[in-house]
């Protein structure tokens, strides 16, 4: 090997490995002033090693709310991911198999939905659900996130039924399956990379979403989103408390994104050359 390549090989693997610095350093900083005492948090200089403590992580389950609020989230993960790919699913089969001009177009106009800002939907939202009973219910939320997260779900979805053979369905049709069964017992296993990617996406958007949260839920709903908030106040900042809470609210999309992993991996990369 030249002198030249080894050159250009060394430049990108530091390149790469300032990159991975850059990324993973606040990830550190999070890990590490949540393990730290409020005196070595901030000592100067800054102390690169130190006994861990889980005094931060006691204080948080300890604050009151917080452990509903992480409930709350879960639960509305949960109905969000299950009601996006539920309705997702054949929506994104329909855009996939339609034989009709404006199919297409029907796709386009559903991924555009997805891309209109929040801020516009605000205040019609806000009046609609306190007229009808909507606030501070889970299945408000569940609705208000599904208008973001259903039509990427139909949209990616779409892609991944397209790259389905329709031979293997209407082998399938002459054996006896109907149309809801083809898409149970052929395209559903095919595409299962593809729902892994959706229910990944779906979960971390309801699970990080703040700005509906904090319009539409109240005391009994408050997801945990919102409820990291209260560590930064008027008063000052609490980053051991904020640091804390910031890793426990990480570790079930973590957890989620690890079980998900094989499929999710596919999913993505196919998602690169396909829809």
């Amino acid at each position: 090997m030249t002198i030249k390549k080894l050159t250009s090989r060394a430049f990108i693997y530091l390149a790469a490995l300032l990159v991975l610095i850059f990324t993973l350093f606040p990830v550190y900083f999070c890990i590490s002033t949540a393990t730290k005492s409020a005196v070595d948090s901030f000592s100067i200089p800054p102390k690169w090693l130190w006994i861990p403590t889980m005094d931060n992580f006691r204080n948080v389950l300890a604050t009151a709310g917080f452990v509903r609020s992480f409930l709350n989230s879960f639960i509305v993960a949960v109905l969000t991911t299950s009601l996006s790919l539920l309705f997702g699913i054949p929506c994104g089969y329909a855009l996939a198999r339609s034989k009709t001009r404006g199919a297409h177009f029907i796709g386009i106009w559903i991924l555009l939905t997805r891309m209109l800002p929040a801020m516009g939907f605000a205040v019609p939202y806000y009046f609609l659900y306190r007229r009808v009973g909507l606030s501070d219910t889970y299945i408000g939320l569940t609705l208000i996130y599904l208008t973001t997260q259903l039509p990427f779900t139909a949209w990616l979805l779409n892609g991944f039924c397209r790259s389905v053979p329709t031979e293997i369905e209407e082998a399938a049709r002459i054996d006896g399956c109907t149309l809801v069964q083809s898409l149970i017992r052929v395209v559903i296993p095919v595409i299962k990379p593809g729902i892994s990617t959706a229910a990944v996406f779906a979960f971390m958007h309801s699970w990080n979403e703040y700005f509906y949260a904090k319009l539409i839920s109240g005391s009994e709903t408050r997801p945990v989103s919102y409820a990291v908030h209260r560590f930064v106040n008027d008063v000052g900042t609490n980053w051991g408390l904020l640091c804390a809470a910031s890793c426990m609210v990480a570790l079930p999309m973590i957890a989620f994104a690890l079980i998900a992993q094989k499929s999710l991996v596919r999913g993505l990369t196919a998602g690169a050359v396909k829809g």
